[in-house]
């Protein structure tokens, strides 16, 4: 059976409505996100694939969950060492943190450790935690040197000792600030926002590297924000700082560690 498409419907020209259709239609397959084909991925920690979430083209997992609560920065490293695992910088966290965000919006598809695509539910809870109930250590530090040059510091544990890792600080913000969802290739945001308020989904508040300091993400009543003060004091944005040594010593109810392979 065949339907003839009149030339015109109400005073419309219908076989341009139906070109410009499928037109649009065409424009809808090519954004809906498509299901990837990732290898099996092998880890020597003991733990459950479908606990995690698999960064997109890597062999890096992500904890659906926080665990080893109420560590200081040093004895988290120590802890997660322990049990063949690592603590995420911020360069590996914050595109998990966009990608969560492309999910939670039906733009992306995000997979456990299995390879198994999350449902919605999980999405959903997954961005809830890091919109509103997250506070954690990322693995970076910063230092200056006489000629007030930043490094940034990679934290490792060898023989029972925590080894630092320096290298050269990007280009990033170094003012406080709101700043948008655009970071450097270390996970430090370099564009500020045009929005002086927390807008979810569209900006963070930017803590930006201090000498002697470690980083930071949390999500609160208050908003999101990647700090680089080393510990927050409060839920809200502009909470203050410590610096590293007394971070290190320092421990909180609410600090929690995410686990990475």
């Amino acid at each position: 059976m065949t339907l003839d498409i009149p030339d015109k419907m109400f005073g419309k020209d219908m076989k341009e409505a139906h070109k410009q259709y499928l037109e649009n239609s065409k424009k809808i397959k090519q954004t809906t996100p498509q299901p990837e084909i990732q290898n099996e991925i092998k880890v020597s920690a003991n733990i459950n694939l479908a606990d995690y979430v698999r960064m997109p083209n890597s062999n890096i997992l992500i904890s659906k969950e926080q665990m080893f609560n109420n560590l200081d920065f040093k004895d988290s490293h120590f802890k997660l060492a322990e049990n063949n695992l690592y603590m995420p910088s911020p360069a590996e966290f914050m595109p998990y943190y966009l990608n969560v965000i492309q999910a939670k919006q039906g733009k992306q598809i995000i997979y456990d450790g299995n390879n198994k695509p999350l449902d919605p539910t999980e999405i959903d809870s997954l961005y809830q935690r890091l919109s509103k109930n997250c506070w954690v250590w990322l693995n970076a530090g910063f230092k200056k040197d006489q000629k007030d040059n930043f490094s940034l510091i990679n934290y490792s544990v060898k023989n029972n000792s925590l080894i630092e890792t320096p290298k050269s600080l990007e280009k990033c913000l170094m003012k406080d600030g709101f700043a948008d969802l655009d970071f450097n290739k270390q996970g430090l945001a370099i564009k500020p926002s045009k929005i002086n308020e927390y807008k979810k989904n569209k900006n963070i508040y930017f803590s930006h590297p201090r000498d002697n300091s470690v980083a930071g993400f949390y999500a609160g009543s208050g908003g999101v924000g990647l700090d680089g003060l080393g510990i927050l004091l409060a839920r809200v944005p502009r909470s203050g700082y410590m610096d590293a040594p007394k971070a290190r010593k320092c421990k909180i109810q609410l600090l929690q560690t995410w686990k990475v392979y």
